[in-house]
């Protein structure tokens, strides 16, 4: 099961697309926050995020590609530990977001798994927004306001908690991240509305808006 999601039409370089982002409810299952602000990052840098670990937290982050020396390839390495790690990242040589979860657990119990899922995903004014959301057994990246979606499932250990910031061939600033941990035991309410958006995020006329709600005990 995807978390809950509003759909939108957004125009980009020209062309329509359907965007999905999560909604905004899920913020309230945030728990504590680490931030990071106007940070510039290289390969001899140290682990941003080496104090913060979970097996269940959300990701917000804008990192700027500087107009010289920019970074190759950035981004995160999730649910890490024992050898394992999932990887979400962006090359700036070839413009891709991507997973790699080649390394995230198991992998060879149906050759179904695939494990590298990437996207051309454009920097907007040079930014590359990620929202990113891991618990134990999914990941569900949101690229530059939910142009690009990516679904995945994996089954790391639950001691495999850690995470980590990474950089090659070059500079990236990371102007805001944000890792808040998620509530996720007890009980949990949620409700979000489903609305049918132009491309200049206006609701659609003749279409209406649906509200729904969900209702979980997590034991």
């Amino acid at each position: 099961m995807t978390i809950p999601r509003e759909l939108s039409l957004k125009t980009v370089k020209g062309n329509v697309i359907l965007a999905q982002n999560p909604v905004s409810e899920l913020s309230s299952l945030r728990g504590t926050d680490f931030s990071v602000n106007n940070v510039s990052v290289t390969p001899q840098s140290g682990n941003i995020l080496g104090t913060v670990n979970g097996n269940a937290y959300e990701i917000d982050v804008e990192l700027q590609l500087p107009n010289s020396g920019a970074a190759t390839e950035f981004g995160f390495r999730l649910r890490e530990g024992g050898g394992q790690k999932t990887v979400v990242g962006y090359r700036s040589t070839d413009n891709k977001m991507f997973v790699d979860r080649s390394a995230s657990s198991r992998t060879d119990f149906t050759t179904n798994f695939t494990t590298l899922h990437e996207a051309v995903v454009q920097p907007v004014n040079g930014v590359i927004h990620m929202h990113i959301f891991v618990d134990e057994s999914s990941l569900e990246v949101f690229g530059n306001d939910g142009t690009v979606v990516f679904s995945n499932i994996i089954l790391p250990d639950s001691s495999s908690s850690g995470m980590s910031f990474y950089v090659s061939g070059g500079t990236v600033v990371v102007k805001t991240l944000h890792v808040y941990s998620l509530k996720i035991h007890g009980e949990v309410r949620c409700s979000w509305q489903y609305r049918t958006m132009n491309s200049a995020g206006s609701p659609i006329a003749g279409t209406r808006s649906r509200r729904s709600s969900m209702h979980m005990k997590i034991p």
